[in-house]
């Protein structure tokens, strides 16, 4: 029997001149749950048409601009569907109110994830607090060289470092995190350690990136929601167990060969965009990639690119 055709959700996320963002409210399994304003698409209707038409009834306001940010498969009931989100920045006439008398909201971004969401608009909360490139450290032991090479990566656009440090002692390590933290944070560049979800309270790290094997066995999220949590994924069992998890991104490879695993069997773009398609979490190209391809990661259904060479070297 053919699979159903998936069913086509659009939602907004608006953000005023303030910088809080809109959510509603719904009750869901007798509880308030949180979403983005939005609905269904008619037959035939082209999503940018079907969000201006639903923010027009729900918000009463008219659309003048948005942009696609990240889309989530899910399930409703037994029939397969998307949520498409777009981000909508000031770029509306009218004010927003409740004309079909839905609780709604203003939220500072911080906020955003303390909020009981609908499953599907997490994710969509995620991504707005995601660059569209991810760094991680070479194996290197110097704590020069690792600190050039993050230099490196944020000058050509990296917007979350991942502090990969393998045979480096503890008290290098933590020298070299605090260093990277004094570096990044005040150009907003996110840092995460690798494998070790204590790092995050004990060094004061934004957050944590975990290898595959690591994810396997998680029987809950290991950091809390305030924290950004990254894992690595490679098919389609371990891309399930990152979303039982309750990780925030993922970072599937890998796309291409690299230096690192010469003569590795590799996914391609093919295999990226199978995974990505699949995948509710915002997902990163890994392997092989150069800032030069983020249009093409973006264009198989990848949120981002992740890399090495491609950053820091």
């Amino acid at each position: 029997m053919a699979r159903p055709v998936a069913l086509h959700v659009v939602c907004g996320l608006l953000r005023d001149e303030r910088g809080l963002w809109l959510v509603t409210g719904r009750r869901s399994r007798g509880r308030l749950c949180w979403e983005f304003p939005g609905g269904k698409c008619e037959p035939d209707e082209a999503p940018l048409e079907a969000l201006r038409r639903e923010l027009g009834e729900e918000l009463g306001i008219e659309l003048l601009d948005a942009r696609p940010l990240h889309r989530v498969p899910f399930a409703l009931g037994p029939r397969p569907a998307i949520l498409d989100g777009w981000l909508v920045d000031r770029a509306w006439r009218g004010v927003p109110h409740a004309r079909e008398g839905q609780p709604l909201g203003w939220i500072a971004r911080a906020g955003l994830s303390e909020l009981d969401w609908l499953a599907p608009d997490r994710p969509l909360a995620v991504a707005l607090d995601l660059p569209r490139q991810l760094a991680i450290t070479p194996d290197v032991a110097d704590e020069g060289a690792v600190l050039a090479a993050i230099d490196r990566a944020i000058g050509r656009g990296a917007g979350v470092v991942v502090l990969r440090l393998p045979g480096i002692d503890r008290g290098a390590r933590d020298r070299i995190a605090r260093a990277a933290l004094a570096r990044c944070r005040p150009l907003g560049v996110r840092v995460l350690g690798h494998g070790d979800p204590d790092l995050v309270e004990r060094l004061g790290l934004d957050g944590v990136h975990l290898p595959a094997i690591a994810v396997r066995g998680l029987a809950a999220r290991p950091v809390p929601a305030s924290r950004l949590l990254t894992a690595a994924c490679h098919d389609g069992a371990e891309l399930v167990a990152a979303v039982r998890s309750g990780c925030d991104a993922v970072l599937i490879s890998p796309v291409a060969s690299t230096p690192t695993h010469p003569g590795a069997p590799i996914l391609g773009w093919d295999g990226f965009a199978r995974l990505a398609a699949r995948s509710p979490l915002p997902a990163y190209a890994l392997g092989g990639m150069l800032p030069d391809d983020l249009e093409r990661a973006r264009a198989a259904g990848g949120f981002g690119i992740a890399g090495i060479r491609g950053f820091c070297d």
